[in-house]
């Protein structure tokens, strides 16, 4: 399956922004890419020392969606002149002769990986977990009451398993973190979430610290995917977003996922 790559249109009051977004599967980068194609000079470099599966498979997986999301976004197909550098807190960081103002958010999970880039002037973050039963425990002991709480209101109410649930809340605080800048640095309970709503399909979950901000989710297979952006935003085309990660997600058969938790770099 041929990676997405399409745009996220958002608006306020006073202006309105494009962002690019990829999400690809490894089996079509192993298949049908050479490194030598998308990694800058310095990420062969680094690529060449790496010696575990897991961590090829991330780096590769990462770096491609990231330059995939930036190219989308000022036009061209030269991947291997930009390079994704790391901040001080491990946060991507676009270095490119053409960057003007963008920076980026990467999310990578077992076989799956994604990315969004976006202006400066409207931050963005973006994340991908499976969802696990292995990892239920661990993610409800790092929630709030309050989260706790929502957890057992949607399970009633709208019939979502816990393992669902729970790791909606853990990617909704993971996206919500690349959009800080500050990681999983932080006490989680910072990152709490207040409120949850759901439609059917797809959830929006609120802050109780940060109130400026919502996320985005949906479901597809095994997968979450969220996307959280400033609150005050009008998204134009979210469901073109997720048909292109259901698509993508939908090719990754169960047990492709290496590990339960999707991170940045």
């Amino acid at each position: 399956m041929k990676p997405y790559n399409g745009e996220l249109f958002v608006e306020s009051d006073r202006a309105s922004y494009k962002a690019g977004v990829c999400f690809c599967n490894y089996s079509y980068i192993e298949r049908h890419c050479e490194v030598q194609s998308f990694l800058h000079a310095e990420e062969l470099d680094y690529f060449h020392e790496l010696r575990f599966e897991k961590r090829i498979k991330s780096y590769l997986i990462g770096r491609y969606a990231a330059k995939q999301a930036f190219v989308h976004q000022i036009g061209g197909d030269r991947l291997q002149q930009v390079a994704i550098k790391n901040g001080i807190f491990g946060q991507p960081v676009l270095a490119s002769p053409h960057s003007s103002h963008l920076q980026v958010s990467i999310t990578h999970c077992g076989d799956i990986g994604g990315a969004i880039a976006f202006p400066e002037a409207c931050p963005m973050g973006i994340d991908i977990e499976s969802i696990s039963i292995l990892s239920q425990s661990g993610f409800l002991s790092q929630m709030t009451n309050t989260e706790k709480g929502l957890v057992g209101k949607l399970q009633m109410e709208n019939g979502r398993s816990v393992a669902e649930i729970v790791t909606l809340i853990w990617s909704a605080k993971e996206s919500l973190s690349k959009v800080l800048k500050t990681g999983l640095t932080v006490p989680f309970e910072i990152l709490e979430v207040s409120d949850i709503a759901y439609n059917g399909n797809d959830y929006v979950c609120y802050y109780k610290n940060f109130i400026q901000y919502r996320t985005l989710s949906t479901r597809k297979e095994d997968y979450v995917l969220s996307i959280t952006c400033p609150k005050n935003l009008r998204i134009q085309n979210i469901e073109k977003v997720f048909d292109g990660f259901c698509t993508n997600a939908g090719q990754v058969l169960p047990g492709d996922s290496l590990d339960p938790t999707g991170t940045d770099l």
